[in-house]
This record gives structure tokens, C-alpha cells and sequence, in this order.
């Protein structure tokens, strides 16, 4: 298998590609996906890396609605102690979670990350709005 630092550069190319391309679904590049079934604490890392890169909300987006989501999908049990941290301590990981689509995640699990959500007085929909909210910001201070 390749390097980490190897793989983040590949993902990072292809969310580039995404958000030049509009943000439309694509699959993941080859050698990510296969990390990410035969490692999902280093897939789960990988998304760590790519969301601490100087991002755009629309690169969180991407990286959620692809990495994230197809990880949680694929290998929720795997993790499921991990994210529940992430969820807690770290702001874009929480925004990259909130645009994902877990039908394949066990409800009971789903029901533990909302909750974590709950306790500190969010939600999906609120990480996405505050998301977006921070890019408006910004344009009105250029």
C-alpha cells in the first residue's frame, strides 16, 4: 500500500477536481477506497489530514458528502470510538459529518453521534448552515 502522505495528495487532487467540477458525486480514487476497506482508522486519519489543509467550505462538503461517508458507510464499527472524538474536539470534522448520508451506519450508532452532537448544542443542519454562514462572512469582510 502507499504512503499516507502519497494518498492525502491523490484525495486532495481529486476534491480539487470535485469543487472545480461543481461538487457532483464521483467515486474515490482506486487506492484511497482500498485504504479505506483495508484500513479504516488510516481512512479515518486521511480525512483528518485532508480537512486540516487550508479548505474551502465547499472542499468540507466534499470531503463529507465522499470520505466520510463512504468510511461511516463501509466501516462505521471500525471507528465508531473515533468519530464519536472527532465529533467532539474537532469543528470541520464535524462539518465534513454533517453532509454525509449514513444509511448503511447501524441506527443505534447514528443515534450515539447525533446525541454527541446534541451535548454540545448542535446538529447536522447547523453545522452545514454554520459552514456555509463562515464563507458569506468572509466575502463581506473582502
Amino acid at each position: 500500500m502507499r504512503e499516507r502522505a502519497e494518498l492525502l495528495s491523490e484525495y486532495l487532487d481529486h476534491v480539487r477536481g470535485r469543487v472545480r467540477s461543481g461538487g457532483g458525486r464521483a467515486a474515490l480514487p482506486d487506492d484511497v477506497a482500498a485504504m479505506c476497506l483495508a484500513s479504516p482508522r488510516e481512512c479515518l486519519a486521511l480525512a483528518v489530514d485532508a480537512l486540516e489543509e487550508p479548505v474551502t467550505p465547499e472542499h468540507v462538503r466534499v470531503v463529507g458528502d465522499g470520505l466520510v461517508e463512504q468510511l461511516l458507510n463501509d466501516s462505521s464499527d471500525a471507528v465508531a470510538e473515533e468519530v464519536s472524538a472527532l465529533l467532539r474536539k474537532h469543528k470541520r470534522f464535524r462539518q465534513a459529518f454533517a453532509f454525509g448520508d449514513y444509511t448503511s451506519v447501524d441506527p443505534a450508532l447514528l443515534g450515539e453521534w447525533v446525541d454527541v452532537l446534541e451535548s454540545l448544542g448542535t446538529s447536522k443542519k447547523q453545522e452545514r448552515t454554520r459552514l456555509w454562514s463562515k464563507k458569506k462572512e468572509h466575502r463581506t469582510e473582502d
